[in-house]
């Protein structure tokens, strides 16, 4: 329940901070608000039907219009960078307990895509930052993704280490490269690495004669194979001098998504 207060709190902050700037933020706030007063009666009554036997699971604190204020603020490229950091705050603070569903992470990434491309120089880096620390926490594991977020979160990176190599914050490029490892780490680390001895069905990568290809995903592929096998063939094409494919398209459905990145509307 403490969750649920510190929420309702951090709304009612974001209301009154955007009320008369950003309408559509603050209505999104007081909507959001009388849903955690449901969600509050839910809780009392998943406690009284456990009776005492454990807590009601985190799931229960998923709701889309509890986290949909602080997407439409981020959905405006022009909003204040203060006031994107502190919705950037409260989408963490959902994120670590678990009350942000998978959709709601694409639209999430969606948001961040416009963020990350912001015209102003004021404050850019203090919100590119913060956009670090969510994509980090919104893709890693043990949170269940699909290969389209980690696509797009690899996507985010990469763009911010491109951005900011030719001109931005030094401290922006650096959080992207280890913000960028630590992903790829957590990623290959669920990559299964069959023996040499191994039965084919349990190899993911073989060799595609027909298509000329070296490698190639078999179907049983899971999505952190699928996405480190693009990944790897994306560095492999940067590396002989061609353009990436997979990273691109990841960039380009965020792009797209954003609609230019000046628009008021909502999640996907």
């Amino acid at each position: 329940m403490d969750f649920l207060q510190h929420v309702e709190t951090d709304l009612r902050q974001l209301a009154g901070q955007a009320r008369k700037k950003f309408p559509i933020v603050r209505e999104a706030s007081e909507t959001a608000i009388a849903r955690i007063r449901g969600l509050r009666e839910e809780y009392a009554r998943a406690v009284r039907e456990l009776a005492g036997e454990g807590s009601p699971p985190a799931e229960l604190f998923q709701a889309e219009e509890v986290i949909r204020p602080y997407l439409l603020l981020c959905n405006h490229a022009d909003a204040p960078a203060k006031l994107v950091c502190s919705a950037l705050n409260g989408v963490q603070y959902m994120l670590n307990r678990d009350a942000v569903t998978a959709s709601d992470v694409a639209n999430l990434l969606r948001v961040l895509g416009i963020q990350a491309s912001r015209a102003d120089a004021n404050g850019r880096a203090s919100v590119q930052m913060r956009m670090l620390q969510t994509v980090l926490v919104a893709a890693a594991p043990p949170r269940n993704v699909t290969e389209e977020t980690l696509q797009q979160a690899l996507g985010l990176c990469v763009l911010l280490l491109r951005q900011d190599g030719h001109h931005g914050d030094a401290s922006v490029l650096t959080t992207a490269a280890a913000t960028l490892g630590q992903l790829l780490s957590m990623l290959f680390d669920q990559v299964h690495v069959p023996a040499r001895d191994a039965p084919a069905a349990e190899v993911f990568f073989r060799r595609d004669a027909e298509k000329e290809e070296l490698l190639c995903l078999d179907e049983g592929a899971s999505t952190a194979e699928r996405t480190a096998y693009h990944f790897t063939q994306d560095i492999c094409l940067s590396l002989s001098g061609g353009p990436s494919v997979w990273l691109s398209q990841g960039r380009a459905v965020l792009s797209a998504r954003s609609g230019g990145g000046g628009g008021g509307g909502g999640g996907d």
